[in-house]
């Protein structure tokens, strides 16, 4: 298949100056992946190539998982306990999809190739833990072969709190890097629609930490003008959360 003819093809259209147009161009992609190339490897290929070329951040389908055909009474249960530690429990089912998933994920040999096991969605059962399954290269088991002392804090987690008044906060602005996979445009400010608590959603999340007590679920309008949700840590150096006042000021510097 010649991905560069399609790719040329498809983001003709757009001006790639600008990154609001390049993704733009990149969500086209998306959607001749999505209506081409759905239940192949080549829907990851595709839109990698797609992103170099855009020069935007890839996103990547779990196609592992959507290869193997569902039974339906797989089960699979993640405890965690400090004496035991994590527990995986399935029934045989369960255990056989779950190892096709893992051969599939192996065959691929790209780092970076995952799949996602969601809190409450199947085949997870009861108060399972959600699990995340990654191949990544020996680079990356070199890098992170350091201190595995349990007692010793990582230094990420040590992020000062901000004093962001949730109820009041009606507009954010990412002062960095768009987040991949949104139409998102750095330093623009997009007003919240709503504001939810993270309770393991099936949503990109802005982390700066592993843990994630102080993220919050913000829905807004894109720049396509679709409604999302992006999830943001409180505090996060480089989001500006935005009250009334602040954006009447802005607003008046603006015009």
């Amino acid at each position: 298949m010649d991905y560069l003819k399609i790719i040329q093809d498809l983001i003709g259209q757009f001006d790639l100056s600008l990154e609001t147009q390049r993704r733009l161009a990149y969500a086209r992609c998306e959607e001749y992946a999505d209506e081409h190339l759905a239940a192949s490897e080549n829907w990851n290929r595709f839109l990698e190539r797609a992103a170099k070329i855009l020069r935007v951040p890839p996103t990547r389908k779990d196609v592992a998982r959507e290869a193997v055909a569902q039974v339906g009474d797989e089960k699979l249960h993640l405890a965690y306990s400090p004496e035991a530690g994590p527990t995986l429990v399935g029934n045989a089912s369960g255990l056989i999809y779950l190892s096709k998933v893992l051969h599939n994920i192996a065959s691929s040999r790209s780092s970076g190739e995952h799949s996602h096991f969601y809190y409450g969605q199947w085949p997870l059962v009861g108060t399972s833990f959600p699990l995340t399954v990654s191949l990544e290269n020996e680079k990356w088991f070199v890098e992170h072969s350091g201190n595995n002392d349990p007692d010793s804090e990582d230094d990420s987690q040590q992020v000062p709190e901000r004093d962001v008044p949730e109820e009041h906060v009606i507009a954010f602005q990412i002062c960095g890097p768009a987040p991949p996979n949104l139409l998102v445009t750095p330093y623009k400010v997009y007003r919240i629609l709503s504001v939810a608590e993270y309770n393991e959603q099936n949503e990109w999340i802005k982390g700066i930490r592993e843990s994630t007590h102080r993220v919050r679920m913000f829905s807004f309008l894109d720049d396509a003008g679709k409604q999302r949700t992006l999830g943001l840590d409180l505090d996060d150096q480089q989001v500006v959360f935005l009250r009334k006042e602040h954006l009447e000021q802005f607003d008046a510097g603006s015009g």
